[in-house]
This record gives C-alpha cells, sequence and structure tokens, in this order.
C-alpha cells in the first residue's frame, strides 16, 4: 500500500482523474473534494484548500483533520489491499501568503512523505485552454461597469506577462519551480497530451495495478464553441449598457447554438506568442527529465507550428 498525492497542473486532464479515473479502479482508495469512494469518509472543501492558506492554530486544526481523515482511509485502504490517492490541482498553485517549498512540507508532513503526481500540458495548448476558460468564467460573472480587456488572446497574454502567479499560481507559466520545491519527494511526471492519447492507461505506469481498460472515459471542462466564445469576446468591447442587457442572452442561446453545430472554437496564439511561451517555459531540470515517463519532446512540448 502507497500513498500518492496528484497537485495538479489545473487544465491538464485533473478533472477526468478526480470524477472519472480515479474513484473507478478498483486498486485505488480515493479521496477528492466532495467525492471518494472509501466508505464513511465524507471530505470537506476546506481541508483542501486549508493546507494553503491557514497559519498557526488554523494550519494545526486543518493538519488534525487531515489526520483523522488519513487514520480512517488508511485502514480502509489496509483491509482492501488498495492504495491511497489525493488530488487537487490547488496545490501547486499556492496562495500568496504560503511559500511553494512550506506547501510541499505541510504536504509532506500531513501525508507521511507520499509520492507526488504532477502532470504537464505543451505550454502553448496550456494557455490556450486557460484563455477558453477564463473568458467564459469572466464573461459569465464580471461587473459589466468593469471588465478586464480578454477580447483577444494576445490581450490576454499580455495579462499573463505582467502577472504570471496572478494566472497560473507560484509557477507561472514555469513548473520547474514545482517540480524544484517538491524534490524532497519522489515525483511522477506525466503529460496530460501522454495520457490523453492513450485512454488513460498510462497511469498503470505509475502502478502497474492501477488498470482502467474497462473505465468509460467522460470528456469535463470542454471549451464552449466558436458561437459563444466568439459573443464572449464581442461582449468585452462593448459599452456596460450593451454588456448589461446582452449578457443573459448569450448565455442561455450561444451554447445551444454550439451544442447543435457542433463548431469548436479555434482561437489560437501568433507563432510569434508562442515562441515567446516556450522561451519562458523552463522544463529542462535533471528532476524533471529523470521523472518524467515520456519524453516530452515526444508529445511535441516544444512545438510553435
Amino acid at each position: 500500500m502507497a500513498i500518492y498525492v496528484h497537485i495538479g497542473l489545473p487544465r491538464a486532464a485533473s478533472t477526468t482523474l478526480q470524477k472519472t479515473i480515479f474513484p473507478n479502479i478498483e486498486h485505488v482508495a480515493y479521496i477528492g473534494i466532495g467525492k471518494s469512494n472509501i466508505p464513511g469518509l465524507d471530505m470537506d472543501a476546506s481541508l483542501f484548500s486549508g493546507l494553503w492558506n491557514s497559519h498557526g492554530e488554523e494550519f494545526d486544526t486543518i493538519s488534525s483533520k487531515w489526520n483523522s481523515k488519513l487514520n480512517h482511509a488508511l485502514m480502509y485502504a489496509k483491509s482492501t489491499g488498495k492504495d491511497i490517492v489525493v488530488s487537487f490541482e490547488g496545490w501547486c498553485r499556492p496562495s500568496h501568503t504560503i511559500e511553494i517549498n512550506e506547501l510541499a512540507n505541510r504536504i509532506s508532513q500531513v501525508f507521511r512523505n507520499p509520492t507526488i503526481i504532477l502532470l504537464l500540458r505543451n505550454p502553448v495548448d496550456w494557455i490556450e485552454s486557460c484563455y477558453g476558460k477564463v473568458v467564459w468564467n469572466q464573461f459569465r460573472t464580471r461587473d459589466v461597469h468593469d471588465p478586464i480587456d480578454l477580447s483577444s488572446i494576445n490581450k490576454y497574454y499580455d495579462l499573463v506577462k505582467s502577472d504570471e502567479k496572478k494566472f497560473f499560481g507560484v509557477c507561472g507559466i514555469e513548473p520547474q519551480t514545482v517540480i524544484d520545491a517538491f524534490s524532497g519527494m519522489k515525483q511522477i511526471i506525466i503529460p496530460a497530451e501522454y495520457l490523453v492519447a492513450n485512454k488513460f492507461k498510462a497511469v498503470a505506469e505509475i502502478n502497474n495495478r492501477w488498470q482502467v481498460s474497462t473505465i468509460v472515459i467522460k470528456k469535463n471542462n470542454e471549451r464552449q464553441g466558436i458561437i459563444a466564445m466568439s459573443l464572449a469576446r464581442l461582449w468585452f468591447r462593448c459599452p456596460p449598457f450593451v454588456r448589461r442587457l446582452t449578457r443573459d442572452w448569450i448565455i442561455s442561446i450561444a451554447p445551444k447554438l454550439d451544442a447543435k453545430l457542433k463548431i469548436r472554437d479555434n482561437c489560437r496564439l501568433s507563432k510569434k506568442t508562442k515562441k515567446s511561451i516556450l522561451e519562458n517555459y523552463n522544463i529542462t531540470g535533471s528532476r524533471a527529465q529523470e521523472s518524467t515517463i515520456i519524453k516530452l519532446k515526444g508529445c511535441h512540448y516544444f512545438d510553435v507550428s
């Protein structure tokens, strides 16, 4: 029996692992926000976020609660011959008040020196995927009188460059920082593209008892279609009164039209911007090379075409 902690990256097949894969692997006792396959184990979201935003006595309380939950999971795992997997992609994006090295120490302490699972994604695809999510979420929730300008992906990237930590956590677009922080624990680094291409069967390369051949894979967090995304981008260019009048209509109508037409949104960064991203994407450290299941070059991590 072993303990594994999956820490992200976000937008790198994390939701599929959390909702479809980990809870349904026969030899995995899974712990995730609001979802677990361990009988009698109820998880509060504050326990996950508390590891990276609590201080002093508050952290002591969080740690004590985790200890109780983990003991419950360990008893179940030992009685059934399963491994424990804990998953929360926020743990590679700690708060501004907790340093990444301190977060790594907390995870090591709370989960008793686990094996860390980190999924990477081609940095260009990652930023384009994040853009799709951010545009739609900001469009749905932003104050109509004070929207940030997300009318183009290059404007979004300009915002990212101005404060990478704000958009991607402490590592910015460079995951080597996270890899170095967790270097005191065993790490398994997997390109998300490799998992998806193999219909997640590659999780068996983490542990050969983890078989997913009978699991039906469901797609999660798919990007909105071209009509919804185009209207959302246009919305950011409109005056406030137009934004106020049109938002509810777009939310209710545009996704339905996209569902009928089944046309994907293909908003892409320019080749020049792609090169800029790859120049800032540091994944050359020996730790990453030693720990990555399949070479990043094989997953086209450094292509700009």
